[in-house]
C-alpha cells in the first residue's frame, strides 16, 4: 500500500505539472490574442491608419514608386509649366523634401468612409478616401472595422502649386519667361490704401492673376509700368508686392516726386484747431478748411457735420499756449504717384483748461492726399486735397 501511494502521488505531481504547463501555454496564447485584438482595435482608428499610410507614402517617394500609392491620372498641368513630362518625379521630390501631415477634411467622416487631405509643408497635395474593408468582432466584446485606401488622388482643386498675384493692371507679370495675358485675370481685387487713391486719381486698377496646376514652383517676375523689377513675398499662395509705393522718410525727399509742393503740417494744424473750435472763420473755420477737402467724401461730411452741429459749441473752455504746437513732425511718406501720397503727422497742441491745468492734445495720424480738381468749372486747376485720415496706433 505504501508503494502504491508513493506512485500515485508521483503521477499526480506529473499530471499537475503538465496541467499547469498547459494552462500557462493557453494563458500566453490568450494574452497574445487579447493584445493582438487591442492592437487591431487601436489600428481601426482612421487617424492611426493615416499615420501609417503617410509613412509608407514617404518611403515610396524615396524609392520612386509613388504611383503605387496614389493615382496620378487626374493631374492637370498648366501650359506654362516647365516640367510637364515628369509629374511623378516632381511629386516625389515634394514629398521627400517636405514635412508631411494629414487632417480630416471638413469633418468628412462616416461609419463607412473618411476623406483625409495629405499636406506637404501645410500645402495640400492629395486627397485620400478610406473605406471599411470588413467588420471584425473578437472576444464577443470588440467590434471594429479594418480600413483600406479606396482612392488616393492629387489635389485637383488648383493643383500642387498655385498662386494669386495681385498687381496694378499696368504691371507686367511673367511666369517661366512667358508674359501673362488677360485670360489669367480671374477678378479685380484691391489694396486698401491703393483703393483710397484710385477713386480720385488715374492710378491703374488692381487685377488678380490666377495661376493653377503647376507641378513645380514657377519663376515669377513682376515688372512695374516703367519696366523695373518689383520684389514680392508669397504668403498662403498669394504673391504680394513688397510695396505699391515709393517710400521716403521726409518731405524734402518726397517733394521731387509730387506734382506740386504742399504744406502738410499747416493743413494738419488747421484740422487740429478745427476739432477744438480754435479755427477762425465762418462756420467755426470750416469754410476755410473745406478747400483742402473734396465735397462728398466721408471726411468732408464728418467735418461739415461737426461744424454745423451743436456739439462743437460744447467744446471744453480752454486757451492755447504760446507756442500752441510743439514736437511737430511729418514723416513716412508713401508716394503712389505724382498725384497721390500718404504721410504720418505727429503734433502736440498745448492748452490751458479749467483751474489753470495744462493739457496736451496729441494728433498722430496718417493723412491721405490727392492732387485733384473738384471745381467743375471747365478749367483744369487741381489742388492738394485730403481724402482720408487714420489714427496711428502701436507707436
Amino acid at each position: 500500500m505504501g508503494k502504491n501511494n508513493v506512485k500515485q502521488k508521483s503521477n499526480f505531481k506529473k499530471f499537475l505539472k503538465r496541467y499547469i504547463f498547459v494552462l500557462c501555454i493557453v494563458s500566453i496564447i490568450f494574452l497574445i490574442y487579447v493584445m493582438n485584438t487591442l492592437y487591431q482595435y487601436e489600428d481601426s482608428y482612421t487617424d492611426n491608419y493615416m499615420s501609417s499610410f503617410v509613412k509608407d507614402l514617404a518611403q515610396s517617394a524615396k524609392k520612386g514608386k509613388i504611383n503605387k500609392y496614389c493615382s496620378l491620372d487626374n493631374i492637370k498641368v498648366n501650359e506654362l509649366e516647365s516640367n510637364k513630362n515628369d509629374c511623378q518625379k516632381a511629386l516625389e521630390e515634394i514629398i521627400k523634401t517636405s514635412d508631411l501631415g494629414y487632417k480630416l477634411e471638413k469633418n468628412n467622416k462616416s461609419a463607412q468612409e473618411a476623406i483625409y487631405g495629405v499636406y506637404a509643408n501645410n500645402n495640400k497635395i492629395m486627397d485620400v478616401t478610406l473605406s471599411v474593408k470588413k467588420q471584425n468582432k473578437r472576444l464577443s466584446l470588440f467590434s471594429y472595422p479594418t480600413w483600406q485606401v479606396k482612392e488616393c488622388k492629387i489635389n485637383e482643386e488648383r493643383g500642387l502649386f498655385y498662386y494669386d498675384i495681385l498687381v496694378p493692371s499696368n504691371y507686367t507679370v511673367k511666369v517661366n519667361q512667358a508674359t501673362l495675358s488677360e485670360s489669367y485675370i480671374s477678378n479685380s481685387e484691391t489694396d486698401t490704401n491703393y483703393e483710397i487713391f484710385a477713386k480720385y486719381t488715374k492710378l491703374a486698377k488692381m487685377v488678380n492673376y490666377k495661376l493653377d496646376n503647376f507641378v513645380t514652383e514657377p519663376n515669377i517676375v513682376i515688372l512695374d509700368d516703367k519696366g523695373n523689377q518689383m520684389s514680392y513675398e508669397i504668403k498662403n499662395h498669394k504673391v504680394e508686392l513688397s510695396s505699391l509705393y515709393k517710400a521716403v522718410d521726409n518731405y524734402e525727399d518726397a517733394k521731387q516726386y509730387l506734382a506740386k509742393e504742399i504744406d502738410v503740417m499747416d493743413i494738419a494744424k488747421k484740422w487740429s484747431l478745427f476739432l477744438t473750435d480754435d479755427l477762425s472763420g465762418d462756420r467755426h473755420g470750416f469754410t476755410g478748411l473745406s478747400k483742402y477737402l473734396i465735397k462728398g467724401t466721408s471726411l468732408y461730411q464728418m467735418a461739415y457735420s461737426w461744424a454745423t452741429s451743436v456739439d462743437i459749441t460744447f467744446t471744453s473752455k480752454h486757451t492755447l499756449k504760446n507756442p500752441a504746437f510743439t514736437n511737430t513732425k511729418v514723416s513716412d511718406f508713401e508716394i503712389y504717384g505724382k498725384d497721390a501720397f500718404a504721410c504720418t503727422v505727429y503734433l502736440e497742441k498745448n492748452m490751458t483748461i479749467a483751474n489753470n491745468n495744462e493739457k496736451v492734445d496729441v494728433m498722430h495720424d496718417k493723412l491721405y492726399f490727392v492732387y485733384y480738381d473738384d471745381t467743375n468749372d471747365g478749367v483744369d486747376n487741381p489742388q492738394w486735397k485730403m481724402v482720408d485720415m487714420k489714427a496711428v496706433t502701436g507707436k
